[in-house]
């Protein structure tokens, strides 16, 4: 399967390519069979004596070969050889290939008998004419083969499965075999319909799913099933997803016949689907609360949650939306993508880390709620840029608490991580103290009469966001491999960039101005490992590996990278609480460390000055003084 999709992507580079790159290819192929042919003439006459005997024949005669391509390519150009377009080429092309090797070859042996040896045979000629003129016409229709026929040997026509076998299926499956670009195998179903036709095809026991899969080399599994409950959702995409097939989702049939969309238009299974999380429904009221009718302010808003949490927060009818980020290819691009709502829109070009910049898009804009999204978050590039992955993290939480304690910002949601639970990481590192600068700053705010809420949303990563095991992942199985992974035991939380989000929202509601800590429920760790193989199989792929030498993909293991973990945690304490929400817990009494606020100013200065003095080791030291 793998050779096969290589060679289709051969193919079709070689299909865009201009037309007079094409003439080239083949005027250098006719080069090379004419030479071939040469050699296998004199091998097939001589061929007694040895291929020593060969070869000195064709030095003694070198010229020979300069004077084949010199005689026979010009005639080829005359008789309009590479001016035919290969995929209208035609029978026609035998007479003319025919013709033009022939008036060829008859030149050639005119000189290959005035340079020849006395004990050369004439019948070399004869036998070089028929190889050359075999080859030359054979060449043209396996081009036009290899480029232009749907029939290719499933080259361009894929194998198809269709999961189900109820009336969805039987629609979907007179579609497909009205489409030459497919070739539609069968049905799979239960034992129970295992033997039962439709539309004269079979239908399949779903247990003998592995040995179709091989019997039949499909490329593709389209899951269509109508009315399918959760649990068996998740069961069918584990079990699918082990194989290295493409699968496809079809989505409401109705639709798809009106709008006649194509099955490759179809979403391909992701591994989101795989892993299963089921989508609970939001609490009613929790994502205006803190949105509709309000000014918002979102820091770090081109990256992958800040885009995300744009795109949400609009749907929820704000007042104005101010996106901030210091990258000005990533506001550009959100900005362009929300093109629609430019009238609610402003973009801020700036760093987190001004305090005056912040200050002043927050007092202009009389902004009611932040969403803190701007951080360096990737561990191994933290680690070797220490200075700057503290000075970033550090100091914006601090500009973000202190210019919203200071313009009575009615509520500030601080992004953080799973990675400040013990943190072992300089980014880890960086984020608790974060969570600290926030919650010292909602000590103070009911001492100095203020309205701010100060609110801290933990969980591990998301799915595709930039920086991810994911986007790695496909861009690695594009170039056919090998896909990298740390460790074979390294384990990581994963939810989907959307529905972190919407968890973000509604927790962000649910702050009480105590610096509440609300942790995101990710569900069951899922090896890192796993989730290579599958993305492998759901690539239409087989991994490369001991048990299997004949694989596509190899998985390579690198190493665990300096302040990575093995596993991560949410939290370190048995102090939880299940808020109001089933997928968002809540952490009793987590003040550890409290700073009044004149001291967390001086500690912020002096972490200024050693920032400045480049002493990254001294601020690492002094920040894990204050975290367990």
């Amino acid at each position: 399967m793998f050779k096969k999709k290589l060679l289709k992507i051969i193919v079709e580079k070689l299909e865009k390519l201009p037309r007079i790159y094409k003439q080239f290819i083949m005027i250098i192929l006719d080069v090379t069979i004419l030479s071939f042919s040469l050699f296998v003439a004199f091998l097939l006459k001589l061929g007694d004596k040895g291929f020593h005997v060969v070869l000195n024949k064709i030095n003694d005669s070198l010229i020979i070969l300069i004077l084949i391509p010199l005689i026979s390519i010009p005639l080829f150009i005359k008789f309009g050889l590479y001016r035919s377009v290969l995929r209208y080429i035609g029978y026609r092309v035998i007479l003319t290939c025919f013709q033009a090797t022939t008036i060829s070859t008859a030149m050639f042996g005119f000189l290959f008998f005035l340079f020849r040896d006395q004990d050369t045979s004439r019948l070399i000629i004869i036998i070089f004419w028929f190889i050359a003129n075999t080859l030359i016409i054979s060449s043209r229709f396996l081009f036009k083969y290899l480029l232009y026929s749907i029939k290719f040997k499933g080259l361009e026509s894929k194998n198809i499965l269709i999961y189900g076998s109820g009336n969805a299926a039987f629609l979907m499956s007179d579609i497909i075999v009205k489409d030459r670009n497919y070739n539609l195998i069968g049905f799979v179903g239960s034992d129970n319909e295992r033997g039962n036709i439709i539309n004269s095809l079979p239908v399949h026991s779903s247990s003998k799913l592995d040995k179709l899969i091989y019997k039949f080399n499909i490329d593709i599994i389209l899951i269509c099933i109508s009315d399918i409950d959760f649990k068996n959702q998740n069961f069918i995409y584990n079990e699918i997803s082990n194989f290295p097939v493409e699968v496809k989702i079809v989505p409401d049939l109705s639709r798809f016949i009106k709008d006649n969309i194509s099955i490759d238009n179809f979403n391909s299974l992701s591994v989101t689907d795989v892993m299963g999380r089921k989508h609970v429904n939001p609490i009613e009221g929790l994502f205006e609360k803190n949105i509709k009718n309000k000014n918002i302010l979102i820091t770090g808003a081109g990256g992958s949650i800040g885009s995300e949490l744009s795109k949400q927060v609009l749907s929820f009818k704000p007042n104005k939306l101010i996106l901030l980020d210091h990258s000005e290819y990533a506001l550009y691009k959100i900005n362009q993508d929300l093109k629609q709502f430019e009238n609610i829109i402003s973009i801020s070009l700036s760093s987190v880390t001004s305090f005056d910049s912040l200050n002043r898009v927050v007092k202009e804009s009389n902004i009611d709620t932040i969403y803190h999204a701007a951080a360096y978050k990737h561990v191994p590039i933290v680690e070797i840029n220490p200075l700057e992955g503290l000075y970033n993290n550090i100091f914006g939480a601090y500009n973000v608490a202190k210019v919203s304690f200071l313009n009575n910002v009615s509520n500030v949601i601080f992004i953080s991580t799973d990675k400040a639970v013990v943190p072992k990481s300089i980014m880890g590192l960086s984020k608790r103290f974060s969570e600290i600068i926030l919650q010292s700053f909602q000590r103070d705010v009911e001492k100095n009469k203020k309205n701010t809420c100060y609110t801290i949303v933990r969980f591990g990563n998301v799915i595709n966001s930039a920086g991810s095991v994911v986007p790695l992942f496909e861009k690695q199985i594009k170039s056919f491999g090998p896909v990298t992974v740390t460790h074979p035991e390294v384990t990581r939380y994963f939810m989907s960039i959307k529905e972190a989000v919407e968890l973000v929202i509604q927790a962000g509601a649910m702050g009480s101005k105590k610096g509440d800590v609300f942790i995101l429920d990710m569900g069951e760790p899922v090896k890192i490992l796993d989730i290579a193989k599958k993305m492998i199989h759901l690539n239409g792929y087989k991994v490369k590996d001991s048990e299997n030498p004949k694989g596509d993909i190899l998985i390579k293991f690198t190493g665990m990278r300096k302040g990575e973990k093995l596993h991560e945690d949410l939290f370190d304490t048995n102090n939880i609480v299940q808020s109001e929400h089933p997928r968002i817990l809540k952490l009793n009494n987590n003040h550890d460390v409290l700073f009044k606020l004149i001291d967390l100013e001086k500690f912020i200065k002096f972490l200024e000055n050693k920032y400045i003095l480049g002493d990254s080791e001294t601020m690492i030291e002094e920040l894990r003084k204050y975290i367990n």
